[in-house]
């Protein structure tokens, strides 16, 4: 199957991201490469991410050498931000395949994708490697601001929050956890509401709820937080 998918990417030509058609050869044969990775360690300098930054390169297929050059995962990283330029263009733009105009009001939904995709990568990276939380955090800030109802970008908002409640003695980044939960819950409620009337009020999400209790517990144990008359007034009404 590798072999089959390498021929057939050489023959697809050097149309790079303007070719649909390498374009989905190139993640398929991407797709493959991961799923022979023996640990997810050896993931940036892997064949799938060769198979990638050749494509973001609009050139030749080359074989790979054992060795992926950062700036070329640079280069390709920054498709993302070509993208989103070209989806948030506030006038009508000419699309180079089809002619046709486009711009946000038309794309709404491939712009939101294209953010989920965006953070999801850098969420990859700190994964994998030692990279700094700062522009994830930045990045889904922006993102929640446009899209607040999007679960995957609070899903890993809260993430990284509770990654940063681990690692300080601080106060703040248990507050903010809890409060994001809290919100995901009256959004989960209000949508409950909408779709069965007044159901939700004797089926509620106990997954949340349980969640948020937990994150209290975990907070009022901690040194700063049982001294806080705040968090504990805050815990109180919840359970009420």
């Amino acid at each position: 199957s590798r072999l089959r998918l390498k021929t057939l990417t050489v023959t697809a030509g050097t149309g790079g991201l303007k070719s649909s058609q390498l374009c989905s050869l190139s993640l398929l044969y991407a797709q493959l490469e991961v799923e022979l990775l023996e640990s997810i360690e050896g993931a940036v300098m892997s064949r799938s991410v060769h198979i990638l930054t050749k494509l973001a390169e609009h050139g030749p297929y080359v074989p790979y050498s054992g060795q992926v050059l950062s700036v070329n995962v640079l280069k390709a990283l920054l498709i993302y931000a070509q993208a989103s330029e070209k989806l948030e263009a506030p006038g009508p733009q000419k699309c180079e395949n089809t002619g046709e105009n486009f711009g946000i009001q038309n794309f709404p939904t491939a712009l939101e994708a294209v953010t989920v995709l965006h953070t999801n990568l850098l969420r990859f990276h700190m994964k994998i490697s030692v990279y700094p939380l700062n522009p994830l955090q930045e990045a889904l800030k922006e993102a929640l601001k446009r899209y607040p109802s999007n679960q995957s970008l609070w899903r890993s908002y809260i993430h990284i929050q509770r990654s940063v409640t681990r690692s300080t003695d601080s106060l703040e980044p248990w507050l903010f956890a809890i409060q994001a939960e809290q919100m995901r819950k009256k959004l989960t409620e209000n949508i409950q509401r909408a779709d069965v009337g007044e159901i939700h009020s004797t089926i509620p999400e106990t997954g949340l709820t349980n969640r948020i209790v937990a994150l209290f517990e975990h907070a009022v144990q901690s040194e700063n937080g049982t001294h806080c008359p705040l968090l504990w007034r805050m815990y109180l009404n919840f359970l009420v």
